[in-house]
């Protein structure tokens, strides 16, 4: 098995979280991770377990987790923590000001954590099983001879600053530990993408599906409710580029979990609801909502339905009655926000491709929702437009599944993957800063300073853009830049081996920013770090017209796209004219391809142009 691949799609929810897993020697059979600790009924066997995990110090001081289906009934988990990863001015008020989302910040601060490391501790749980279940299913020798290919969905909704934590979560959590069969790899992918890719890998020689038509995927998930649309560019082999920019918005299925529990805290009255234990209402909602009307109810003509109330509400009666105008009014205050989402990219896709979408594909946990699917054929145009809706495990594992078929696309050398998404639209621009020589006329006086050392005019901190917003990324050919530091002899000891930060930004404004001093708009959003490979005295010495000497540090920065991500990569560079793909790599990362809003800080190193 030597050059095999595990390739692992994870789908890391607000509320439930999924794994699937393909051998690269078999990418038609793409596998899904069950097999949960549990101590509710019915759930090991389920395709996702809970996002939601408990910290238990135990008597000799060691920390236990225990987290999914396998918290303990009576205890008050993590929740909602995934949430805890967007910055709060990103997050709309309703939803940073929840009680759920409160309490999530309030544990993580009582226990001195951060996002960051709260989200790890479940991905490290996750991961634990995960391994697990695959050994038991490959064997520990097959397992370990893989080189693994880690793909992680977010919403497309979510910006850099957020998915740059998702990446060091994982960091953190284990899943990129080195291993003797190979580099492990990471990969970001939108949710609606990785959906998008599951459902039309079953789509494809479909009678009914022809060049130039348009598809609409919905993926309706816990927190999140992320769209994005494609056009079928050819059908063999089957190929779809994105048609519109994605969209998306906070109105996912806990929203109307919440709904029907304040429905629930009206009814009953204090001091009924406040009383019942905590290991009875998670019986209650799991059974009676989750297992229940949740799924069940279509429209107003149902009902009425009866919920088995829990013992504690014996005062109260051992059943509730509700009507479908009950249950409506529970759920229409989210489901109309996700119509409002559905029809503005239904009018962006009528708009670029001349009609409507074919298909509307309703994807995710909260995709399985029959009243969802109902309300949103209520809005189209069924001659044009015809709203599709899995049953069964399909669309609540659609998003993990998906990511494995995006990580077996992107590993070439795994054959039958024949379903390909062709371009993908950048949402931002990404790029460095940089000192170039001052070119009058050109650049802004007020940026400009002299550099004493190599007896030029330079102007500060000029934008130097690898990335354009709109640019299809697929297709954008690697760029590569030749740099130097110039630094004097009495700036570091002999034996010195420098170390620097490349700065890598970020910016939505329209036309780019040229300039770091004229724009808010001009975010940090990760740092490549990087050693030098010779000491100080060993760099090449030079001197200017001054007579001062100084020591110069060549390297080239090269940035490639794929996918949803690009890998900024820097190489040594001390001979003019090398070949960068026999140079030494200084060092490299990953961002993702979208747009953050994190603060600049302040810039470490003066990049000049050669």
């Amino acid at each position: 098995m030597s050059g095999a691949t595990l390739c692992f799609g994870i789908d890391f929810g607000t509320t439930f979280s999924g794994v699937s897993w393909s051998f690269s020697g078999k990418p038609s059979e793409i596998h899904t991770v069950t097999k949960w600790p549990t101590k509710l009924h019915r759930n090991s066997d389920r395709e996702k377990t809970p996002t939601e995990f408990c910290l238990i110090t135990n008597p000799d001081g060691t920390e236990q987790v225990t987290w999914g289906y396998d918290v303990p009934l009576v205890s008050e988990p993590f929740r909602w923590f995934k949430l805890l990863l967007v910055e709060k001015d990103q997050l709309p008020e309703h939803l940073h000001t929840s009680d759920e989302l409160a309490a999530a910040r309030k544990k993580m601060e009582q226990q001195g954590l951060t996002p960051v490391e709260l989200v790890a501790k479940y991905l490290g749980e996750l991961w634990k099983h995960t391994i697990k279940h695959v050994t038991n299913t490959l064997s520990e020798n097959a397992v370990n001879e893989c080189r693994f290919q880690i793909v992680l969905t977010v919403p497309a909704i979510w910006r850099d600053a957020a998915r740059q934590k998702m990446t060091e979560a994982a960091e953190m959590a284990g899943i990129l530990v080195s291993r003797p069969a190979g580099l492990t790899t990471l990969d970001l992918v939108s949710e609606p993408e990785a959906g998008a890719l599951s459902t039309f890998s079953s789509m494809e020689g479909r009678p009914d599906i022809a060049q130039g038509d348009s598809i609409l995927v919905v993926d309706a998930g816990g927190g999140t409710v992320d769209l994005i649309s494609y056009t079928v560019e050819s059908l063999t082999p089957f190929r779809l580029s994105e048609c519109v920019e994605g969209s998306g918005g906070l109105c996912g299925a806990v929203f109307v979990d919440r709904s029907f529990q304040n429905f629930l805290r009206t009814r009953l009255t204090f001091p009924i609801w406040d009383n019942i234990p905590s290991k009875e209402m998670k019986k209650f909602l799991n059974s009676e909502w989750e297992h229940g009307i949740k799924q069940e109810f279509a429209g107003e003509d149902e009902g009425p339905f009866f919920l088995d109330l829990p013992p504690s509400c014996s005062g109260f009666g051992t059943e509730l009655v509700l009507e479908s105008g009950h249950v409506k009014e529970i759920f229409d205050h989210v489901v109309e926000d996700v119509i409002a989402l559905v029809w503005q990219q239904i009018k962006g896709v009528q708009t670029r491709a001349g009609k409507p979408p074919k298909y509307v594909i309703l994807v995710g946990g909260f995709g399985r929702c029959q009243y969802l699917g109902t309300s949103i054929r209520k809005i189209i145009d069924p001659g044009q437009t015809s709203v599709l809706q899995g049953a069964g495990a399909a669309p609540w594992t659609a998003v993990c599944r998906g990511a494995v078929l995006h990580g077996l696309n992107i590993n070439r050398s795994s054959g039958g993957v024949s379903v390909q998404v062709s371009s993908r639209i950048a949402r931002a621009h990404y790029g460095i800063a940089l000192d170039p020589v001052f070119k009058p006329g050109y650049h802004d006086e007020s940026d400009k300073y002299w550099d004493a050392l190599n007896q030029v005019y330079r102007a500060e901190n000029q934008m130097d853009w690898y990335v354009l917003k709109g640019d299809d990324v697929l297709i954008l050919r690697p760029k590569t830049r030749r740099l130097m530091m110039t630094y004097g002899l009495n700036t570091h000891l002999p034996s010195t081996q420098l170390e620097r930060k490349l700065r890598v930004y970020a910016s939505r404004e329209e036309p780019p920013p040229s300039r770091m001093r004229c724009s808010t708009t001009i975010h940090e959003i990760s740092q490549v770090h990087m050693t030098c490979p010779v000491r100080f005295q060993d760099l090449p010495l030079g001197t200017n017209q001054d007579g001062t000497f100084y020591r110069r540090w060549y390297y080239q920065v090269k940035v490639i796209t794929n996918g949803s991500s690009a890998s900024v990569e820097v190489y040594d560079d001390d001979l003019e004219g090398i070949d960068i793909d026999s140079a030494k790599m200084l060092g490299t990362k990953r961002i993702n391809v979208d747009c953050g809003h994190e603060n600049c800080g302040e810039g470490l190193a003066r990049l000049s142009l050669t």
